[in-house]
């Protein structure tokens, strides 16, 4: 009733309607996008963490123009920052260290804010799910994302791989800008880094996407 009431109130304020999806119980970060995705009947679907928060208005009409501009786009990510306006994410790619599987990692991470590169939109192999801008049309014919993974991670390359394999291509888009309280909804879980589930999700992407992200990676030396 709290949040029904807190909606309400808020559709009121902004003019601006809104869907509460209510699920069963809580079955995971791509079981939640892709009930509230086949909800949605906009053009668009954009994916946002409960942690993301922007740095200033407009940011959805910019995105939504930057991903009309081209036909080949599949994906928009944005630029996420720490409190202090260093760089969280400027796109993703990947890279093998000890493990037999490639990990994920952010671009220009930690870097000011005001790194050339990372003002720079760009192709990039994969782009975060914490704020990831799509067409519905695109979301529905790649069966939205993947309910494979336990707990969280990969769901967000999982989805920009199925894009590619359909021929598109995921775009990093800097003059969106959000801070990103990265992982502060989850507090002090040191369970799931280094876990038998987090060696599941990576084994998994993995076994699904090694093939291209090798030959993504490989082209990019």
């Amino acid at each position: 009733k709290e949040l029904t009431a807190f909606l309400r109130e808020h559709c009121q304020l902004y003019q601006l309607p809104i869907k509460l999806v209510i699920m069963q119980r809580n079955s995971g970060y791509s079981s939640a996008n892709n009930a509230g995705a086949s909800q949605a009947r906009g053009k668009y679907i954009l994916l946002m963490n409960s942690d993301v928060f922007p740095r200033a208005s407009g940011w959805i009409d910019k995105m939504i123009e930057f991903y009309q501009s081209s036909p080949e786009i599949g994906t928009v990510g944005a630029k996420l920052v720490y409190e202090d306006g260093s760089i969280q994410h400027a796109g993703m790619f990947f890279e093998k260290t000890t493990f037999p599987f490639w990990l994920t990692l952010h671009y220009y991470k930690g870097f000011p804010n005001k790194y050339g590169p990372a003002n720079t939109a760009r192709a990039v192999p994969s782009v975060t799910g914490a704020c990831l801008l799509i067409a519905k049309e695109l979301y529905d014919q790649v069966g939205g994302m993947s309910t494979e993974y336990v707990i969280g991670d990969f769901e967000d390359s999982d989805l920009c791989f199925k894009c590619v394999s359909q021929g598109y291509e995921n775009w990093y888009y800097p003059d969106a800008e959000f801070y990103h309280l990265e992982r502060q909804s989850v507090p002090l879980n040191a369970s799931y880094s280094g876990s038998l589930a987090w060696h599941h999700n990576a084994r998994l992407h993995e076994r699904k996407w090694g093939g291209l992200i090798s030959q993504i990676m490989e082209s990019r030396v």
